[in-house]
């Protein structure tokens, strides 16, 4: 019986935590194909493989407002982002019902650095992309993108976000991005800690699409 129905009035939110170039857009587009709503319209990257990063373009801005992307310091005012996050959300909310969706997966790096307000406003649950740093910077040599999306922002990333994770006891799943490519075990694991059943067709779309 698919989940893609949303049950009652009530959405489940999933946050991807991960790095720049950690392997989380396949993640990501993976739940997508299996019913999940991330929000669109989404950015969009100078890199051919991979140019939707399921990240959504008001949640990106608003969150570049808060944090320097180079430095990955606050900015801006955290109040500013909690009335943006409020209004946004909950139309949001309304849009994933309106398609039948149970599912909110949202997806950025610099989520981490906000942590503790959405930890307390959506209890969500976590989905923890890691893959090893040469890789990460090999990924980010090959898309000739700033140090910061390579192995120096993920060190950054990882410690914070594995520390809140870990310091406030929150539910994670930890997904090894090149196991999740080659085990199909692993990612039925994925689907089953966020509570999301596709149906069968959705499904191996999903399987088509990581496997590529």
């Amino acid at each position: 019986m698919t989940k893609t129905k949303a049950e009652a009035s009530q959405i489940q939110p999933v946050l991807v935590i991960s790095s720049y170039s950690s392997g989380s857009t396949a993640v990501t587009g993976f739940l997508e194909r299996c019913g999940a709503y991330t929000c669109p319209p989404h950015t969009r990257t100078n890199d051919v493989l991979t140019p939707n990063p399921h990240e959504p373009v008001a949640y990106k801005e608003a969150l570049l407002k808060l944090i320097n992307e180079v430095t990955l310091e606050p900015v801006g005012r955290p109040a500013d982002f909690t009335r943006f996050f409020e209004i946004w959300w909950q139309g949001e909310c309304d849009k994933a019902k309106a398609l039948g969706r149970s599912h909110i997966v949202l997806k950025h790096a610099l989520q981490t650095f906000v942590l503790p307000y959405l930890n307390r406003r959506l209890a969500p649950k976590y989905v923890f992309v890691t893959r090893p740093l040469k890789h990460i910077e090999a990924t980010r040599v090959r898309r000739k993108w700033h140090p910061v999306h390579g192995q120096t922002g993920a060190q950054a990333i990882y410690q914070a976000s594995h520390n809140f994770l870990i310091e406030n006891s929150c539910p994670f799943i930890s997904v090894p991005f090149e196991a999740f490519r080659k085990d199909a075990a692993l990612r039925q694991n994925v689907l089953d800690y966020i509570g999301l059943e596709p149906t069968p067709d959705a499904l191996k779309t999903a399987e088509t699409f990581i496997r590529s």
